[in-house]
């Protein structure tokens, strides 16, 4: 549950952007810095977790190699992100260079979930095994 927060928090960013560059919204900028700021810390906790739950993984070749897609999609969009909020002023629209990172970051953290979710889904990691509905 812990990678949602960071996942959406941070998918978000380049719509608040784009929200902000358009005037459409015109407390978007202040919103995207403030989801990003939060989205960047709840993901380096969720780093932090997926680094123990990565060594886990070292007996399983097949898993091991998802496992080091997703951290590495992960720590891209991670460190794109955070270069990108080095950049950013607190107020005022994005410029063009920060929307372009937020957009390569985004797109990279999708990616590393979707790598996540089919080593859930695929792969079961983190899943607890299932008990028979009928116990004997």
């Amino acid at each position: 549950m812990l990678v949602a927060f960071p996942l959406g928090l941070l998918a978000l960013v380049p719509v608040w952007d784009v929200l902000a560059w358009s005037k459409a919204v015109p407390e978007a900028a202040t919103v995207a810095y403030w989801s990003q700021l939060a989205g960047l810390v709840a993901g380096l906790l969720a780093a932090m977790i997926g680094v123990v739950d990565l060594v886990h993984l070292s007996s399983q070749p097949k898993v091991l190699q998802s496992g080091l897609r997703h951290a590495s999609f992960a720590v891209f969009g991670i460190c794109i992100l955070g270069v990108a909020f080095a950049m950013r002023t607190r107020v005022g629209v994005p410029s063009v260079a920060v929307m372009a990172l937020d957009f390569v970051g985004a797109a990279s953290l999708l990616a590393a979930g979707w790598f996540g979710g089919h080593l859930v889904f695929h792969h079961r990691v983190g899943v607890a095994p299932e008990e028979p509905l009928i116990k004997r």
